[in-house]
């Protein structure tokens, strides 16, 4: 007897369903292959930058404080997390709930406006959470270790897009526009 359920739908989607009839809450959750290991010297840091401006307002949603509102509303707990080879998004919530979890996230991701003001303050927090990176020993050996390792490859740097051990960030990717944060592939 299999834990979880793996379905592939028409567009290539894959879902995975983990019942637990026992439980009365959900955790919805969209995973994306994106992290630094996609990420180019020039997008550098994009995941994890584009992970924190779904947050910041939709066409239906209008501002961070309008998803918050809606969130909080069903009783749930939203978050996001930016790995080298994936981001997650999830809503944490009572099962009745769940259609809001999921409409909420897949506005977000598909709806977000990526506005320009936005874009400039977000880039400052990007800016200290790399920053963040250099100033936790853990971290910091952790990216010395991979970079002697891989050296200047695709494998070495961090999910916040902090690239090089040796030298602190002073600016996001220049990528970091709205055209880079609402592109589409595939």
């Amino acid at each position: 007897m299999s834990t979880f359920e793996r379905q592939t739908l028409g567009n290539g989607l894959r879902v995975l369903l983990a019942p637990m009839p026992q439980a009365t809450s959900v955790t919805c959750m969209i995973m994306l292959a994106a992290g630094s290991r996609y990420e180019t010297r020039d997008t550098n840091g994009i995941a994890h930058f584009s992970e924190h401006m779904f947050f910041k307002g939709t066409e239906r949603r209008p501002t961070a404080r309008d998803i918050g509102t809606e969130v909080d509303g069903i009783g749930g707990e939203f978050n996001a997390f930016t790995g080298k080879e994936y981001t997650g998004y999830y809503v944490k919530c009572a099962a009745e709930f769940r259609n809001t979890a999921l409409d909420v996230l897949v506005d977000m991701l598909r709806n977000s406006k990526f506005e320009e003001d936005e874009i400039e303050r977000e880039k400052g927090v990007i800016v200290e959470e790399m920053n963040m990176y250099y100033d936790t020993p853990r971290d910091f050996i952790g990216g010395v270790y991979e970079e002697l390792l891989y050296g200047d490859s695709r494998s070495a740097g961090t999910s916040s897009g902090a690239r090089r051990p040796s030298a602190r960030p002073t600016e996001t990717p220049s990528s970091a526009t709205r055209t880079a944060g609402t592109s589409r592939s595939g």
